[in-house]
């Protein structure tokens, strides 16, 4: 006697997507910094890349399509407000998640990060509880 499993058939029709790893990308001349955040992220099942400099940072963006930037603001070639001003004017990347990394936290540099299209503002050491509240899987 063959049963026919109605429900098994729909399920086979509407597969529940799997979840997709969030592209990542982390910017920060202090490469053991980067590296770190960049291991923490990926233990967390992200796919991560990094960049050292603004300039690497704005091609690795237009290649990479990250949908968040760890981007630090004390940068050797441009600023990381020049490169977030940048950043967004790459196809693809108007609706990117970018995330102000800096050793000041007074609200004036929180404004300024703002105003070059940060959406988020963490001060350094990174606490990692503080980036994983981002919530980076579900944005």
């Amino acid at each position: 006697a063959y049963s026919y499993d109605h429900a098994s058939d729909e399920a086979a029709m509407h597969p529940k997507p799997a979840t997709a790893a969030t592209r990542i990308l982390v910017v920060d001349d202090n490469a053991d910094a980067a590296n770190t955040l960049a291991e923490l992220l990926g233990i967390d099942g992200h796919d991560v890349i990094t960049a050292y400099s603004g300039h690497e940072a704005l091609a690795r963006a237009a290649d990479f399509q990250p949908r968040f930037v760890f981007l630090d603001i004390g940068l050797p070639d441009l600023t990381g407000y020049e490169v977030a001003s940048r950043m967004r004017k790459i196809p693809g990347m108007e609706t990117a998640v970018l995330i102000a990394l800096t050793g000041y936290g007074q609200a004036r540099d929180r404004e300024l990060a703002m105003d070059a299209g940060f959406d988020e503002h963490v001060v350094k050491p990174i606490d990692f509880a503080k980036v994983t509240s981002l919530n980076l899987h579900t944005r």
